[in-house]
């Protein structure tokens, strides 16, 4: 499957994840994307080492989704600290960042440069 297809249905709504804008290319650079897990990763630890282990996994959560090994490594480790209710509870807030943090405009989508986004492989 092409990187950018399954982004069609939701281009009408102007919802994107993430990961999906990531895989069509059209963040501006892999340091870029580096950059957002590794300050993913730092939010989890800071909120942990605050107590408020719910906003410390969101975090680590979002930080493994770009297939950071650290942000794994202590989502596991968080996770035995918690209750089911605050893992649902993070869980539910993690994907309400996916679905919320990318609300880009059709038009922004439609193209890439002079490329359409259908024509990204």
């Amino acid at each position: 499957m092409r990187a950018g297809a399954g982004i069609a249905s939701r281009q009408k709504r102007g919802k994107v994840l993430m990961s999906e804008v990531n895989a069509a290319g059209m963040m501006e650079s892999p340091a870029q994307a580096a950059q957002e897990e590794e300050e993913m990763l730092a939010l989890g630890l800071h909120h942990w080492n605050r107590g408020d282990v719910v906003e410390a996994y969101k975090w680590l959560v979002l930080a493994a989704g770009f297939n950071n090994p650290y942000a794994s490594i202590h989502e596991k480790e968080l996770l035995r600290e918690m209750s089911a209710d605050q893992v649902t509870e993070s869980r539910r807030r993690a994907s309400a960042v996916r679905t919320d943090a990318i609300s880009i405009s059709p038009m922004a989508l439609g193209s890439r440069g002079s490329m359409p986004v259908d024509a990204i492989a």
